[in-house]
């Protein structure tokens, strides 16, 4: 659930339906075919940095509280890709704590394998190994994220439907619903 909220942020764009178009091939598969895809996270924030400082450098475009609102909301996006990551990528463990036989409950947590976040498997400490895990995410963690990626996607379409009504940029009939 909780990527599902992620995903439609990454695609905050115009409808294929704009005027002059004929088919969604002409308007996305097409350039992307002539000049790639930007797949990471970390790098469509920075596109959409540049693509935000060449909007804003446009004549009649220098409104400083959209700026800000802009800027506000790359830097919670970019901050936000981490813990996408995190999620995307995790998996979920589960500990029996051996005095007593209970169970830790579930946890999603870095794949054992992904040594930037596990820690250093090398310690000298008596803990187990997977104390040195970076993360450790609860079921409250996710819901947590999860509502923090709707709040970027409901300011991105915000900001997308306020830029577009203020400079008309894309005919309101192209905006996605």
């Amino acid at each position: 659930m909780t990527i599902s909220k992620w995903e439609p942020i990454e695609s905050v764009r115009p409808s294929p339906t704009r005027r002059g178009a004929a088919t969604t091939e002409e308007i996305y598969v097409a350039p992307s075919r002539a000049f790639g895809m930007v797949e990471a996270p970390f790098v469509k924030a920075q596109a959409l940095k540049f693509a935000g400082e060449a909007f804003f450098s446009a004549s009649g475009r220098a409104d400083k509280a959209d700026q800000a609102d802009f800027k506000a909301l790359v830097a919670a996006y970019n901050i936000a890709t981490r813990y996408r990551n995190n999620i995307a990528h995790g998996m979920t463990i589960g500990h029996h704590l051996e005095e007593d036989g209970s169970h830790s409950g579930f946890f999603l947590t870095p794949p054992s394998y992904a040594s930037k976040k596990v820690g250093n498997l090398n310690t000298s400490w008596p803990e187990p190994w997977f104390l040195t895990y970076n993360y450790y995410y609860t079921v409250d963690d996710l819901r947590h994220h999860t509502a923090r990626f709707q709040d970027i996607l409901d300011e991105a379409v915000r900001l997308a439907h306020h830029l577009n009504d203020k400079y008309q940029v894309i005919p309101n009939e192209s905006l996605h619903p």
